[in-house]
């Protein structure tokens, strides 16, 4: 649980009646309430990071195939005769 504390005149921790949702100064919490405010991005395993960089990896290749196609399909053949 968290609790609000503030610093003395001797910098120490004092811990103060505030409710933890409106202290102002500092809040002291266990590592399982940190770990549980935490983003779920920052708890991946290597595995599951591995998975999604090949994912990201996968659409960049994808996204360049798809440019160099209508990259081709839109040259013109400058050999081939013109019938304007």
């Amino acid at each position: 649980m968290a609790t609000c504390v503030e610093l003395d005149a001797n910098n120490h921790l004092v811990a103060t009646t505030t409710p933890p949702d409106s202290c102002t100064a500092y809040i002291i919490q266990s590592h399982s309430d940190w770990l549980a405010q935490q983003s779920p991005l920052w708890q991946l395993t290597p595995e599951q990071g591995a998975e999604v960089a090949m994912a990201m990896l996968v659409v960049i290749a994808a996204a360049y195939a798809i440019r160099l196609c209508i990259r081709a399909l839109n040259t013109i053949d400058e050999t081939q005769p013109s019938f304007d």
